[in-house]
C-alpha cells in the first residue's frame, strides 16, 4: 500500500501544480477535446496477485493439521466497460463505470508430506470473472495542444471466486462464491480521433477472508471444523478503448 500510497500523492500534486490553461471540454470533431457522456469500450491488462490461503484440518499432512500457503499468480485479463462522465466548471469531471473482466487462469497451492513426497494435499483457486463499479473523478488538463484527464478512482469489486481441495484418495470439496473487495486506483485517459479515447490505468484491489470452503472429512478422520479459506491483493495495470456516444 505504500507505494499505491505514493502514486495517489504524485498524481494528486501533478494535477494541482502543472501549468496549463482550463479545457474547454465539449462533444466536437476536435480530436483534442475530452469527451463526455456516455461510452462503452473494451480493455485489456496484466493483474499481479498475491494469494495467501490458510487450512485448517485435524487429518491434513502437516503434523499440526494446517496448510498455509502463499502464491503469487500473474494472469492476462480481457474485459469490457460501460461508463458516464459529467462535466463540472473549472474542468472537473467525474463520472460511474461498470467493468467486467474475464480470467481463465487456475492457481494451485500444496502442502506435501515430509515423509511421503508424493501424498499431498492440494488446493485450487480460480477467479473466473470480476466486476467492479467504480467512481472516477479528474480534472482535464492541456498540453501540446492535447486534453488529458489525470483521475483518481474507488469502488466495490465482486470476483466469481471457485476455492477447491482433493487429494490422492479422492477427497474432494469445492465451493464457488461472488467474492467482495475494495479497489483503488488511478489513470489518465486522452483523445485518439473523433469519438475514441485511450486510456491507461493502474488498480489496488483486496479481497480478505470472503471465501471459507467446509473440509470436513479427508483420509476417513472427521473435523466438524475443517475449513480453507484465502485472501487476495491484486494489482493490475491495462489499457481501455472507448467509444462515446
Amino acid at each position: 500500500m505504500n507505494k499505491f500510497s505514493i502514486v495517489m500523492n504524485s498524481l494528486i500534486l501533478t494535477v494541482s501544480t502543472v501549468g496549463t490553461s482550463q479545457a474547454n471540454i465539449t462533444f466536437s470533431d476536435d480530436t483534442s477535446k475530452v469527451q463526455t457522456g456516455f461510452y462503452a469500450g473494451i480493455n485489456a491488462g496484466v493483474a499481479f496477485d498475491k494469494m495467501r490461503l490458510r487450512a485448517h484440518h485435524a487429518s491434513l499432512i502437516n503434523f499440526d493439521g494446517r496448510c498455509n500457503q502463499s502464491s503469487d499468480l500473474t494472469s492476462f485479463n480481457p474485459g469490457l466497460q460501460v461508463g458516464y462522465l459529467h462535466q463540472y466548471p473549472d474542468s472537473l469531471l467525474s463520472g460511474l463505470e461498470i467493468t467486467t473482466d474475464l480470467n481463465s487462469k487456475k492457481n494451485k497451492l500444496t502442502c506435501r508430506s515430509p515423509f511421503t513426497p508424493n501424498i499431498s494435499d492440494r488446493f485450487s483457486i480460480e477467479n473466473q470473472l470480476q466486476t467492479t463499479i467504480k467512481a472516477r473523478v479528474g480534472q482535464a488538463l492541456i498540453w501540446d495542444k492535447q486534453v488529458f484527464l489525470p483521475y483518481l478512482t474507488v469502488g466495490a469489486s465482486l470476483a466469481s471466486t471457485r476455492l477447491a481441495y482433493d487429494n490422492e484418495i479422492n477427497n474432494h470439496y469445492s465451493k464457488r462464491v461472488m467474492q467482495p473487495g475494495l479497489l483503488l486506483g488511478t489513470g489518465i485517459e486522452w483523445g485518439l480521433m473523433k469519438k475514441w479515447t485511450l486510456r491507461a490505468e493502474y488498480t489496488y484491489s483486496r479481497y480478505h477472508d470472503s471465501t471459507r470452503l467446509k473440509i470436513p472429512m479427508i483420509y476417513g478422520l472427521i473435523d466438524s471444523r475443517g475449513n480453507a479459506r484465502y485472501d487476495r491483493d491484486s494489482n493490475k495495470i491495462l489499457l481501455a478503448v472507448n467509444y462515446w456516444m
